[in-house]
């Protein structure tokens, strides 16, 4: 795949058709540039695309100007999340399909500006034509993101930290391409209004509790049903997250690694 322009968003992402016939690797990637109409202004175009597992051949890609519905100003992608064998898609078209799914929001630079999209794809249930195979816009939302959407193991639950220190979790019936359930603020300063989260969340193993750091490093146990506040640790905003948290298998610890000093 080292002939695909741009830059993969995270890490990319193994996934399979519920009929188990193989392995496809998918990932977003950001190709870079640059508007002459607006003061040679850098902006980004994102692409999905697909792999197959076995050989790293390009079974299909798709950029970000040729989804159905999508206009304005291409954005960029946030890296993908993809959950395993779900037990459906919670989304328009998604209901009868247990394919694993793979779900990003629109990313736009630096994860501040103030409006973007949800997408997701989901393998159809009966073809195995990539020709068949589309992006899907889930809603047009008034935030972006820089980090990885967070999905239950059943794919029934969504979180994602977008702009100025905030989640959102879409849980219980709601569906993916509808309002948020809830949305919280993790900022306590005025840099985390001013920035985006800036590290992907981690559940706990039982699922009932999402951690998540601010811009300002404080550390944050979330409910995922309701998205109160459990507890927050402060921390130093001289030394920011650069990773993603991690629970350990007991659910007793969470870990993660800040810039200043390799803290942990």
């Amino acid at each position: 795949s080292s002939h695909l322009p741009g830059a993969i968003q995270g890490n990319p992402q193994l996934m399979s058709r519920s009929n188990g016939d193989h392995e496809y690797v998918g990932f977003t990637r950001n190709e870079e540039y640059t508007l002459q109409s607006l003061q040679n202004a850098t902006r980004w175009l994102g692409h999905v695309t697909i792999l197959d597992a076995r050989d790293g051949r390009t079974l299909w890609t798709q950029s970000e100007t040729a989804v159905d519905g999508l206009v304005g100003t291409s954005k960029g992608y946030s890296p993908a999340a993809v959950v395993r064998e779900p037990v459906m898609g919670k989304f328009e078209g998604g209901t009868a399909n247990t394919n694993d799914i793979m779900i990003w929001a629109s990313k736009d630079g630096d994860g501040t500006k103030s409006s973007g999209f949800t997408f997701v794809f989901q393998m159809p249930k009966l073809s195995l034509q990539s020709n068949d195979w589309r992006t899907k816009i889930l809603r047009s939302v008034r935030w972006t993101s820089l980090t990885r959407p967070v999905l239950t193991s059943d794919g029934l639950n969504l979180f994602i930290g977008v702009s100025k220190n905030e989640l959102r979790g879409w849980v219980g019936f709601r569906g993916f391409d509808t309002p948020a359930r809830w949305q919280t603020s993790l900022a306590s300063s005025k840099l985390d209004f001013a920035s985006p989260l800036g590290s992907t969340p981690a559940l706990s193993m039982d699922e009932e509790r999402l951690y998540a750091a601010s811009t300002s490093s404080d550390v944050t146990c979330i409910d995922t049903q309701t998205g109160e506040h459990i507890w927050t640790v402060p921390g130093s905003s001289s030394s920011p997250f650069v990773a993603e948290l991690k629970v350990s298998p007991d659910d007793l610890r969470v870990y993660g690694v800040q810039s200043m000093g390799a803290k942990i």
